[in-house]
């Protein structure tokens, strides 16, 4: 029973729809082969046993039962390794993909965190304007008439003055958290 050799296998094509190297597709069942015996008659009693005529004209004797238990087993062993590797490349997809979505959740916190600190400096200085205009007129007040209308304007300077602090408290607030955020 003749068995293809390295010397005899036909040639591979290199094209490149074939992700393998020639030398990985050339037959290395030869490497374990048991010596001939002398009378050359196992071949013919042993079950599983074949002879080869290697290109140098030695004639050596293969366990052909071996090479095939053997080149089962790297098969199996090399399936296995693919699904645990498959298996791996799930997981880390999955965690990549929760690690995108984590990320996308703190960007969008942190854009509406940025919006309400805008917000909060937008009505501030609204609130400074107000006060400067409260002020002026309380001032021009005073001078014209000192008495009730004077009172009046500083308790309406004192609400806003109030309101003031509240939205200065409220600034800073945000600025902590949105510091918390960022770390």
């Amino acid at each position: 029973s003749e068995m293809p050799s390295r010397s005899t296998s036909p040639p591979i094509s290199s094209n490149s729809e074939n992700p393998f190297k020639h030398s990985e597709l050339q037959c290395q069942c030869l490497e374990m082969i048991l010596p001939f015996p002398e009378n050359g008659s196992v071949a013919s009693q042993e079950p599983g046993y074949g002879t080869k005529k290697l290109a140098d004209g030695n004639i050596v004797l293969v366990n052909y039962e071996q090479l095939l238990q053997n080149e089962a087993t790297k098969r199996i062993l090399l399936q296995r390794s693919i699904d645990t590797f498959e298996r791996t490349i799930e997981k880390l997809d999955a965690r990549n993909d929760a690690s995108k979505k984590l990320a996308k959740e703190q960007e969008d916190a942190k854009r509406e965190a940025d919006s309400q600190l805008v917000s909060a400096r937008d009505e501030i200085a609204q609130l400074k304007d107000v006060v400067a205009r409260l002020q002026r007129h309380m001032d021009a007040e005073k001078k014209r008439a000192p008495g009730s209308e004077a009172r009046l304007f500083e308790e309406e300077l004192g609400a806003s003055k109030t309101q003031k602090e509240e939205l200065r408290m409220e600034v800073e607030s945000l600025k902590r958290e949105l510091e918390r955020k960022n770390d």
